[in-house]
């Protein structure tokens, strides 16, 4: 019967192999399932292995997708702060937006950090060899140099000048400016750049991740000149109090200046006139010799004061002081063909012509061009070829200067932070002849221009500047063989300084011939298929035909020129 003989043996495994022999239908069917269970249990065990590779497969894909999401974001943002213009209240939507999303960001930025520093602790070991390409690649490491090298001429020039001295003074005011420079990039020199992995994936992920990194670390720097964050936040409060600081706080300038406008018999330029407050301005009275009204822009320096004759006390610290000019008709160009027709200039150039009459609506102009210290005070930096530190030769120069060496790109985009623009060609001639219709604001030649105007002088002729030889103006001595600080010479019939002589001004038009269609308000030209644009203005340098009223010539957007500055215009608001 296939049972236990049990004085033969005894036990579990006897009784078991007895139990097979007389039940193995039984027994294959038990151990069928058994097998299956097994199996079952194999293949979960499988499943689960896979579904846990599949799992990180999918985390380490969406890690990557977040990556390169906030890389676009912080690549959005940067682009997007360059439009965050100009400090003004209808700028705060946009920038409160931006704030958020770069906030978001940056909170987002704290995993990949994390991420990122594990990731690191897994590369391979820092080689000599690393250091060697990091330090030959390293671009902060050439601009360091190039300004310890600037400190160095800078104390020789120093060591050149006696103790006490103006030219010293400047010197070493020279030298404090780089050993602030040297002082804000030291820390960001020498960091380690290059990380090396076995592994292809690591070395792909890392260099996302960096990027990524570098990003969230120019958003939230400190810096003000670098953190993107803190900029943004001071333009936004500065946008958020600027009606209050212009208009507010000056409520009863802005009544007085409004009604004295207004009032025909007064101010009868204005023809009734009626300005309402204008953010971002702050009334200075009326120029005791022109009779225009003239207004501060607080966002470019302290308000300007007038002195006990009326005058403008001109500092280098001064706001740029905008004239309102009144609208009215004039002549745009000149023609010599018909001496008893309009706009007769013997010298009159084929591109001066024909000549317009047109009809501009009333708009803000500088009185000035736009000085250094205004321009390093919008954008931060000293492009000038002359500038306070420049030990140029002959007198010594001051922040007061014309800024140059700017482009027409650079010019629009810096003017724009606080809500100014580049003259239009019409706005800009309509302002230099200021009511005239001669060849020269000042009269029919170019000898009534003395006083008026910073010409090719004998200054310039005696430091051996060639363009200065055989100038007509050889003659005179004004002290300045370059430009000169602005307001330095007597104002046209408007009230505007150095509308010829100095430096040369640009504008916002395209090059184009005057019959191209204009705006009825400001007389912008129809020209936007050019390339180029229009340049006026005589400068330091310019010889009698440059002088001209209407004298124009053009240049690429993105020319700089030692001899090109700026003089900027604003809207007037409803």
């Amino acid at each position: 019967e296939h049972r236990v003989v049990r004085a033969y043996e005894t036990g579990a495994m006897a009784e078991s192999k007895r139990w097979l022999r007389r039940n193995p239908g039984l027994a294959a069917a038990i151990g069928s399932v058994f097998v299956l269970a097994i199996a079952v249990a194999v293949v979960e065990a499988k499943g689960r292995r896979e579904s846990d590779r599949e799992r990180e497969i999918a985390l380490a894909y969406a890690a990557r997708v977040a990556v390169l999401s906030d890389t676009a974001v912080v690549d959005r943002l940067e682009r997007e702060i360059q439009s965050l213009w100009p400090i003004h209240p209808r700028t705060i939507p946009s920038l409160e937006r931006w704030l958020a999303d770069a906030r978001q960001t940056v909170e987002r930025g704290r995993a990949h950090t994390a991420v990122l520093a594990a990731l690191r602790a897994r590369a391979l070991p820092y080689t000599d060899e690393d250091a060697r390409l990091d330090a030959e690649k390293d671009p902060l490491r050439e601009k360091l140099e190039d300004f310890e090298n600037g400190r160095k001429l800078r104390l020789a020039t120093v060591a050149k000048h006696p103790e006490g001295s103006a030219w010293r003074q400047r010197a070493q005011e020279g030298v404090d400016a780089w050993d602030v420079l040297i002082a804000e990039l030291k820390p960001r020199v020498g960091l380690r750049h290059t990380w090396r992995f076995s592994d292809p994936v690591d070395q792909h992920d890392h260099e996302a991740m960096a990027r990524l990194a570098a990003g969230l670390e120019e958003l939230t720097v400190s810096d003000p000149k670098r953190g993107r964050l803190v900029d943004v936040q001071q333009r936004l409060e500065r946008s958020r109090t600027l009606a209050a600081r212009t208009i507010d706080d000056h409520r009863a300038a802005w009544a007085a200046a409004s009604a004295a406008i207004a009032d025909r018999v007064a101010s009868p330029a204005y023809g009734g006139l009626v300005l309402a407050p204008q953010v971002g301005l702050v009334p200075i009275g009326r120029d005791p010799e022109s009779g225009l009204f003239e207004f501060a822009v607080p966002e470019t320096g302290d308000v300007v004061q007038r002195g006990a004759d009326g005058r403008l006390v001109l500092t280098e610290r001064m706001s740029v002081v905008l004239v309102l000019v009144p609208g009215g008709k004039f002549n745009l160009g000149a023609q010599k063909k018909d001496r008893d027709a309009p706009a007769y200039d013997e010298f009159a150039q084929e591109n001066e012509s024909p000549v317009r009459t047109l009809e501009l609506q009333p708009f803000f102009i500088s009185k000035y061009e736009l000085t250094q210290a205004q321009w390093e005070r919008l954008c931060g930096t000293r492009p000038s070829a002359y500038d306070a530190l420049s030990m140029a030769a002959g007198p010594l120069l001051s922040m007061r200067h014309p800024v140059e060496n700017i482009s027409w790109t650079a010019a629009r985009d810096v003017l724009a932070r606080v809500d100014l623009l580049l003259p239009t060609e019409a706005q800009w001639e309509y302002c230099a002849r200021a009511g005239t219709t001669t060849p020269y604001f000042t009269g029919l030649t170019p000898d009534t221009l003395t006083g008026f105007a910073n010409l090719p002088d004998k200054t310039a002729v005696d430091l051996g500047n060639d363009w200065a030889k055989g100038s007509v103006w050889s003659g005179i001595e004004d002290g300045y063989p370059y430009h000169a600080p602005v307001g330095t010479y007597w104002a046209n019939g408007f009230g505007l300084h150095d509308t010829c002589g100095n430096v040369a001004e640009r504008c916002r038009d395209g090059s184009g011939d005057y019959a191209l269609g204009c705006d009825p308000k400001d007389g912008l030209r129809d020209a936007r298929g050019s390339r180029m644009r229009v340049v006026r203005g005589g400068t330091y340098g310019d010889g009698p035909d440059g002088q001209r009223s209407a004298k124009r010539h053009f240049e690429q957007p993105s020319l700089i020129e030692i001899t090109t500055g700026v003089r900027p215009v604003r809207r007037i608001d409803d």
